[in-house]
């Protein structure tokens, strides 16, 4: 190779990493603890406002993470995990939340990052059960209050801040599942412990510095003295550098361990001795170290300032529960949970609304839910009703906001009782709320398709009310609504046209346009017949919206292959594979090749069901750096460490190369139906039951249809 050819791959890949490191630092700039925009609130159907009442301080607090609990009535609405939650402050400003534990069933924790916090009277709103709305990064929940080193022991050892520090457990790792003051703990019978590499971005913390957590020991019977050690970077007490707090022979005494060098005369250990006995109950610790003082809180309560500390710069590792030494010396024995290391001296105010927060159940306040755009239905005017029940989800988890096919079959008495178009049908869930629906396909002579929204999709029970024969002018649907509240922001269902049913976007045929009239999986479907003179696709004009939703995303579709493929696009918001922002799906040189190409040349081929002449539904889940790959619903592959995302900024295609391009490559040569791009990752139930839903023809079961509204009387109409 030669030295100009080296030069410039060199200099494209300062040039690639260069863009990468600005678009992460322009995130890191715009989503400090509010991220600078307004909160889209449209794609909500509920919120809650939140009062901060449990803050008793007397000065304003900034980029404090606050602790919200969540009960059931909440969680049991929102997507899995809690993706689909948003916080604003006053102002309507997005904030930063992390979730900590998320129990759909249950309590969910969730820390969010409240900008300013005074009085008893600071309010945030809730926004949940709806679609995937603007990208929120959780570790700057602690960034602006400068945590270097945040862990909640939600199930691992894992460290929140943005540092993202590796942490490792021991040989004999600690157990992270018990119940603790918030949420699960770390563990540890003396032989446990975690150890965080020597790291220039914590070991530099000047003249402030702040440990806090909860700590109970273990009773270990009449043993005297306990030495267990919290937080250490330190193998000795005596050396030079770095710090450790452990408790100090009772557990009732702490020790914060500066400069210990015996040989220089300077013994700095400051011993504190509290009335909380850790060996009864967890004690919240807030140890804050400013100049040469430092001073001990214990649960809320100032303890004692202490003088004539000296702190030198760590130049060992870290550990939580041991100290550093390779033998593992003075472990803890007992739990600890939400252990903080943060540059910064905590105020008196900041160190007992630390632990008020987390205390004090009461300290974040949710008001009454308020529906956004649920309403009941007015079922006075029909004449008509059945019920639709969904007994074809085969899942175990409960899927919010879920978009159903249900089909009218041909001959069916439903024809000969409604409006002509269908124009007089309505949906209404359980509790008589009003639900959208779109359709998709409409035919008096055959079967009938319309894609409605089932708030909560769980066992093989769940059902919606149909109302049809309007007496009078029904309530108008919007048929968007189907989509946006799952988190869908492309959705294609080629009835005719290349029409998107999600969120209005614009949609160009090619020169020679795809028809849209051939029989597809679902209704009709997109047909491409390729040759060298004609090259057939659709246009969607580059949504700047998407930039905001993160890196998490789903694409699905059926697909048909005709001509042996190399590698025609599915989607594909790239001019190039190699480009660095966008993403693609395509064939990878064989029909059952599915190949996922995200930031930069970052391909992730997996091995799929072949879909030669015949269509597959394929999905195509980017999350966390990992690519799955679902075929027919089922499982068929991942890719880790391959998947960095960045928004594309060329218009995306479907069924060629994107970009604006007048004669692009790659185009597809075959069918396409159903495509869905959806700003979000889904769950394997998703994705089973989204196949299922359009495969399975007996997925939602239509009822005898019955005479309502007259005289009081039903009639079963057969």
């Amino acid at each position: 190779m030669s030295p100009s050819s080296t030069l410039a791959k060199m200099s494209t890949r300062i040039r690639v990493g260069y863009r990468k490191w600005m678009f992460l630092a322009s995130l890191l700039a715009l989503c400090g603890g509010v991220c600078a925009e307004t909160l889209d609130t449209s794609v909500f159907l509920r919120k809650r406002t939140v009062t901060l009442s449990g803050y008793t301080g007397s000065s304003t607090l900034t980029d404090f993470p606050v602790l919200v609990r969540l009960p059931a009535s909440v969680s049991s609405l929102c997507m899995p995990g809690g993706d689909d939650i948003r916080f604003a402050d006053a102002a309507g400003n997005l904030l930063n939340h992390e979730v900590d534990t998320w129990n759909p069933n249950g309590e969910s924790l969730v820390w969010v990052c409240v900008p300013s916090l005074s009085g008893t009277d600071t309010t945030l709103t809730l926004y949940y059960c709806g679609g995937q709305s603007q990208f929120v990064n959780p570790r700057l929940v602690w960034a602006n209050a400068d945590y270097r080193g945040v862990w909640h022991f939600s199930g691992t050892s894992k460290d929140s801040s943005t540092n993202e520090l590796v942490c490792t457990d021991s040989a004999t790792p600690p157990t992270f599942t018990d119940a603790g003051p918030v949420g699960s703990v770390f563990s540890s019978s003396g032989s446990s412990y975690v150890t965080i590499a020597n790291d220039p971005r914590w070991a530099s913390y000047g003249d402030e510095m702040t440990l806090s957590g909860w700590v109970k020991a273990m009773d270990r019977g009449e043993e005297v003295n306990y030495y267990g050690r919290i937080f250490s970077s330190k193998d000795n007490h005596i050396n030079t550098n770095g710090f450790e707090l452990t408790t100090q022979k009772i557990t009732t005494q702490y020790n914060f361990i500066g400069d210990t060098n015996t040989t220089s005369g300077g013994i700095y250990q400051k011993v504190f001795s509290t009335s909380c006995d850790c060996r009864q109950d967890y004690v919240y610790l807030s140890v804050v170290r400013q100049g040469n003082k430092v001073r001990l809180y214990a649960n809320g309560a100032f303890v004692q300032e202490q003088s004539g500390l000296v702190l030198k710069q760590s130049i060992r590792r870290l550990r939580i529960g041991a100290q550093t030494n390779n033998g593992a010396g003075s472990p803890w024995y007992g739990q600890l949970d939400e252990l903080r290391l943060q540059w910064r001296a905590q105020t008196a105010d900041w160190a007992i609304a630390d632990y008020a927060t987390q205390h004090n159940a009461n300290f974040a306040v949710l008001g009454e839910e308020v529906r956004l755009a649920d309403s009941q239905l007015d079922d006075a005017p029909f004449r008509r009703a059945c019920t639709v029940t969904f007994s074809g989800y085969a899942g175990s988890s409960r899927l919010v906001n879920f978009p159903a096919l249900v089909r009218i079959p041909a001959g069916s008495p439903v024809y000969g009782l409604c409006a002509a178009d269908g124009g007089d049908i309505r949906f209404a869930d359980s509790d008589g709320y009003a639900v959208p629906h779109e359709i998709d396909t409409w035919n008096t002579s055959g079967e009938s398709l319309i894609w409605v929204r089932v708030p909560k999709l769980e066992g093989t029970t769940t059902s919606l009310r149909m109302y049809f024969r309007c007496r009078g002018t029904p309530e108008v649907v919007d048929p968007h609504d189907v989509w946006k509240y799952a988190g869908y922001k492309g959705v294609w269902h080629f009835s005719g046209s290349n029409k998107e049913s999600a969120i209005g976007l614009t949609c160009n045929n090619s020169a020679t346009a795809p028809t849209y009239t051939e029989p597809g999986a679902v209704g009709t479907a997109f047909n491409s017949v390729t040759n060298t003179t004609e090259k057939r696709f659709v246009t969607v004009v580059n949504d700047q919206r998407w930039a905001k939703y993160g890196s998490e995303l789903t694409l699905s579709c059926w697909v048909l292959g005709r001509k042996i493929p190399g590698t025609g696009r599915i989607f594909s918001s790239k001019t190039s594979y190699a480009n660095e922002g966008g993403f693609e799906f395509t064939f990878q040189y064989g029909y059952n090749k599915y190949n996922t190409i995200t930031s930069g040349n970052n391909q992730n081929t997996i091995t799929g069901v072949s879909c030669e002449n015949t269509f597959v539904y394929t999905t195509s889940v980017m999350s966390g750096n990992r690519v799955t790959l679902y075929s027919n619903g089922e499982y068929s592959g991942k890719v880790d460490n391959k998947c960095q995302m960045v928004p594309p900024s060329v218009n995306m295609r479907l069924g060629a190369v994107g970009g604006g391009n007048s004669s692009p490559g790659g185009v597809w040569d075959g069918m396409l139906d159903e495509m869905r791009l959806k700003w979000g990752k889904s769950s394997a139930d998703w994705v089973a039951a989204d196949y299922a839903t359009q495969h399975n023809a007996n997925f939602a079961v239509l009822g005898e249809i019955e005479d309502v509204n007259t005289h009081g009387t039903t009639i079963l109409i057969r």
